[in-house]
């Protein structure tokens, strides 16, 4: 034999036997990863630090978070959170900026003609900045659940791999 090893199986030593005895044995998985083999002469080591025997490490499930479940982006969640709120203010802003124009410019006209032409163009330009605030709006809240399905579809992707493991 030119190579002598030993296994250390259960508490008991086995050996000595030739390397391809050893890749036999686990192949066979007659020896497992965590089994201690070493050659004449050498420290004892795990059986998957045997290069050539083709066992892999004993994989732990730490890697994978104890509740697949929980959310792996939370600094996107609080972000749209905010942007979901924003979106439910802009119409009352826009409202808001609208109503304040008209008061500024009937307060402020010399006239009550030029007062009334002055306040009705800015309530029409007030109306129209709300519809355009409206339509942000509605573009934004898309986005916003856009990106929560997205989230979602990816939480669940692996829910769906880490159950089929």
């Amino acid at each position: 034999m030119s190579e002598r090893w030993y296994i250390l199986k259960d508490g008991k030593e086995h050996g000595p036997t030739s390397f391809e005895k050893l890749k036999q044995l686990a192949d066979k998985e007659k020896i497992t990863a965590q089994d201690q083999v070493c050659r004449e002469g050498e420290d004892w080591r795990a059986a998957s630090k045997v290069a050539g025997l083709g066992l892999e490490p004993a994989t732990t499930e730490t890697k994978q978070p104890s509740n697949s479940s929980e959310n792996k982006y939370p600094n996107l969640d609080r972000y749209l959170r905010i942007l979901d709120s924003f979106a439910d203010l802009l119409p009352a802003l826009a409202i808001l900026v609208s109503v304040v124009c008209v008061g500024i410019v009937a307060i402020t006209s010399d006239s009550v003609e030029t007062g009334f032409v002055s306040g009705l163009l800015v309530a029409i330009l007030g109306v129209v900045y709300s519809a355009a605030a409206f339509l942000l709006r509605f573009f934004l809240k898309v986005g916003v659940e856009s990106a929560r399905v997205v989230v979602d579809i990816e939480k669940n992707t692996r829910q769906l791999a880490a159950s089929s493991r």
